[in-house]
């Protein structure tokens, strides 16, 4: 309280280091200054749970012995590495959300197997009239999308050593996020005129993707999460553009729309359409209420 309160009548104190090792403290310093006081961890341990409630970084010790790694501990959440599918989510949205998408998904995949023992019964019964030549994986014929698939690993891996490597892409990413969709190195803000640049530059390393060529079974796997961590930079940029206020000061500042309204207490969602990302807005669950929703206005 002390803290925030100085920060709101003294001009000249704009930061603060936190070293508690208390998140529940800081959290309610973060709130009570009102995006008035910048916020560092002094804890290296605490570098992420405190940019997670707004902290701008941290004053470090390990940095001494391994600035680099300091560094991209920063820079990779600030470049939207942890936003996991739920860019700008705060980590009990994430997790209620992250828990419906896990049921959905384990319903999914028990009506999957079950069909699958329903084609297995009946491949058995027709195995004599197959092809074998014609089959793959024990013996199991791969479905269209299967064998689409397959070759598409096989394109990376049969191809000639490219000059871009996945790490080099992955680099590029960061940066563009950093400075164009509210890095670290920006404050976190942002403009809609940035974030489509950020867009636009983010769909470009997508394309360069074609271009690199696997060793191994590991570069192929870099490869397929550098595409991954993409469309979540992608998602990332359509919420950031998709809520015209500014929800958290420090945390994410929109220079478009820099003040909180009340006609953006509603959640910002999105689903892939088509390889097109689509944003639903919905009213917000209050406390002690059943989670359903229909889909509204997009």
């Amino acid at each position: 309280e002390t803290a925030a309160k100085l920060a709101k009548e003294v001009d000249n104190i704009v930061a603060i280091k936190a070293a508690t090792g208390n998140m529940a403290q800081e959290t309610q310093t973060m709130a009570l200054a009102e995006g008035r006081l910048d916020m560092y961890s002094g804890e290296d341990g605490l570098i992420v749970p405190l940019m997670s409630i707004g902290a701008k970084g941290v004053i470090s010790v390990l940095s001494n012995v391994a600035p680099k790694q300091t560094h991209d501990i920063c820079a990779t959440f600030a470049a939207g590495d942890v936003a996991g599918g739920c860019p700008q989510k705060y980590v009990t949205g994430a997790l209620a959300e992250g828990e419906i998408a896990a049921e959905a998904a384990i319903e999914y995949l028990k009506a999957q197997d079950d069909r699958r023992h329903r084609n297995d019964d009946i491949q058995e019964s027709n195995a004599a009239r197959e092809d074998s030549g014609t089959r793959e994986n024990n013996g199991k014929e791969l479905s269209e999308q299967g064998k689409a698939k397959k070759a598409e690993y096989e394109a990376f891996l049969e191809k000639s050593p490219s000059l871009l490597t996945a790490e080099q892409l992955e680099e590029n990413m960061q940066k563009i996020m950093d400075q164009y969709a509210g890095g670290i190195s920006m404050d976190y803000r942002f403009s809609e005129t940035q974030l489509k640049i950020a867009a636009e530059k983010i769909a470009g390393v997508q394309q360069l993707i074609q271009e690199l060529s696997a060793g191994n079974m590991d570069d192929l796997l870099r490869i397929y999460e550098l595409k991954e961590r993409l469309v979540v930079c992608q998602v990332l940029i359509a919420h950031l553009m998709a809520r015209k206020e500014t929800r958290w000061h420090s945390f994410a500042e929109n220079t478009d729309y820099p003040q909180k309204s009340d006609n953006w207490m509603k959640y910002v969602n999105s689903r892939m359409q088509n390889g097109k990302i689509e944003i639903i807005y919905r009213d917000l669950v209050t406390g002690g209420e059943k989670y359903e929703h229909s889909d509204s206005e997009r």
